[in-house]
């Protein structure tokens, strides 16, 4: 078979910037050629590594800079079920058009994505809103809906409840009002509560929709291919966390930044990364904090009052108290850098964290610190969903 050098050179960059994976040759025409059928597997990576299950990847393909780096770890879901390896696309650094291409075949088609607004919370607004106003509704939907769909301290989610549920109806019908909301104009402190709202209740949205992730490819489908427009631009999941929330820094085992240089979401970040966001945030499993809304006025207080419920869970922090070792969630390791790039930096925040609490754990880690000869590890991260699809719940 006759490989395009168009396509030809398009693979060759993809595996410079994304590496090999095992079950792959490094040459172009013979990864072209590879048959791939429905349903063909592929190598799946260690249970402890992080790419195993990153809650985070690169960002839009829409809008990034180098949207794919890895042919195998960020593939679309769909991709790999129907034969197709797509490209990386228009950026400052290259002139080349977003496109994909048949694995098998080698021949350029086109990208079914394009032709469709494929967002969850499409149709057309009602007014404008400043990021305050929108917030505060979307505040006063989020209470009454978790009021009813929340339990187990607020970290599980009954979505069986949803479809029926009329403050949920209330939401759809208010998601569609993100278009019109003027968050360019928002301070840094009202970006923070909104977009940690839009990203919680997003991640809800589109579960009830496509149901629990099964497995590393639908994890990073519902990470990266679940869109809301917010303004005049969509956000994934993944784009809020990591090019939001953590003011633009790479993902986990990602190799460039999620916004690139000319993405118009870039003035929009944060202008430090908030490490209290990981006290926030709904991983869809169960080491998830505790799930709430946040205010625009109130939010850093909120933010503090929720990590320190969340570090009363064995998930974030444990000790072992025969052999004076400190347990932490895999959260510090994976985010170490946020929290301030060595572990004895993460123990330090976490103990300025509790400092307005008199917990046991607070007492017993100043103790141990101050005393010196501590161990810290790393606990495993409990990736079972936290939701509940059925009224009758599977064992």
């Amino acid at each position: 078979m006759k490989v395009d050098t168009h396509v030809k050179a398009c693979v060759e960059r993809l595996l410079l910037r994304g590496g090999l994976f095992s079950g792959f040759s490094p040459h172009p025409e013979t990864l072209l050629m590879r048959p791939v059928s429905a349903g063909a597997s592929f190598p799946v990576p260690p249970e402890e590594d992080a790419l195993r299950y990153s809650p985070t990847w690169e960002s839009d393909d829409e809008y990034t800079d180098f949207a794919y780096s890895d042919l195998y770890m960020n593939g679309h879901f769909t991709d790999y079920n129907n034969g197709v390896l797509r490209s990386e696309t228009n950026n400052e650094h290259e002139e080349m058009p977003a496109m994909v291409c048949d694995i098998e075949t080698g021949k350029i088609i086109e990208d079914p994505e394009n032709d469709q607004d494929g967002t969850l919370n499409p149709g057309t607004p009602k007014g404008e809103y400043t990021v305050s106003e929108y917030n505060e509704v979307l505040v006063n939907l989020m209470n009454q809906l978790f009021h009813d769909i929340l339990t187990d301290d607020n970290r599980k989610i009954l979505y069986y409840k949803l479809p029926e549920n009329k403050h949920y109806k209330a939401y759809i019908e208010q998601v569609k009002n993100l278009r019109a909301v003027k968050v360019s104009e928002a301070p840094p402190q009202e970006r923070l509560a909104f977009f940690m709202n839009v990203f919680n209740m997003l991640s809800v949205h589109t579960t009830q929709i496509n149901g629990a992730p099964r497995n590393i490819w639908e994890r990073r489908k519902l990470m990266n291919c679940s869109y809301y427009q917010i303004e005049n631009h969509k956000y994934a999941p993944h784009s809020i966390l990591n090019g939001i929330l953590r003011s633009n820094r790479k993902g986990l085992a990602a190799l460039w930044k999620p916004f690139g240089k000319k993405d118009q979401r870039l003035p929009l970040i944060l202008p430090h990364c908030e490490p209290l966001i990981h006290f926030a945030l709904n991983t869809g499993t169960r080491s998830t904090p505790p799930i709430r809304a946040y205010t625009c006025k109130s939010v850093y207080d909120e933010l503090r009052d929720n990590a320190c419920k969340a570090l009363k869970s064995n998930h974030f922090l444990r000790f072992d108290t025969k052999n004076r070792v400190i347990y932490l969630g895999k959260v510090f390791k994976w985010y170490e850098i946020d929290f301030g790039r060595s572990t004895e930096m993460v123990l330090e925040y976490l103990l300025d964290l509790m400092s307005r609490t008199n917990s046991k754990k607070k007492r017993m880690l100043e103790d141990w610190l101050c005393d010196g000869n501590v161990e810290v590890d790393y606990m495993t991260h409990d990736w079972m969903f936290n939701g509940q699809m059925s009224e009758i719940e599977l064992k």
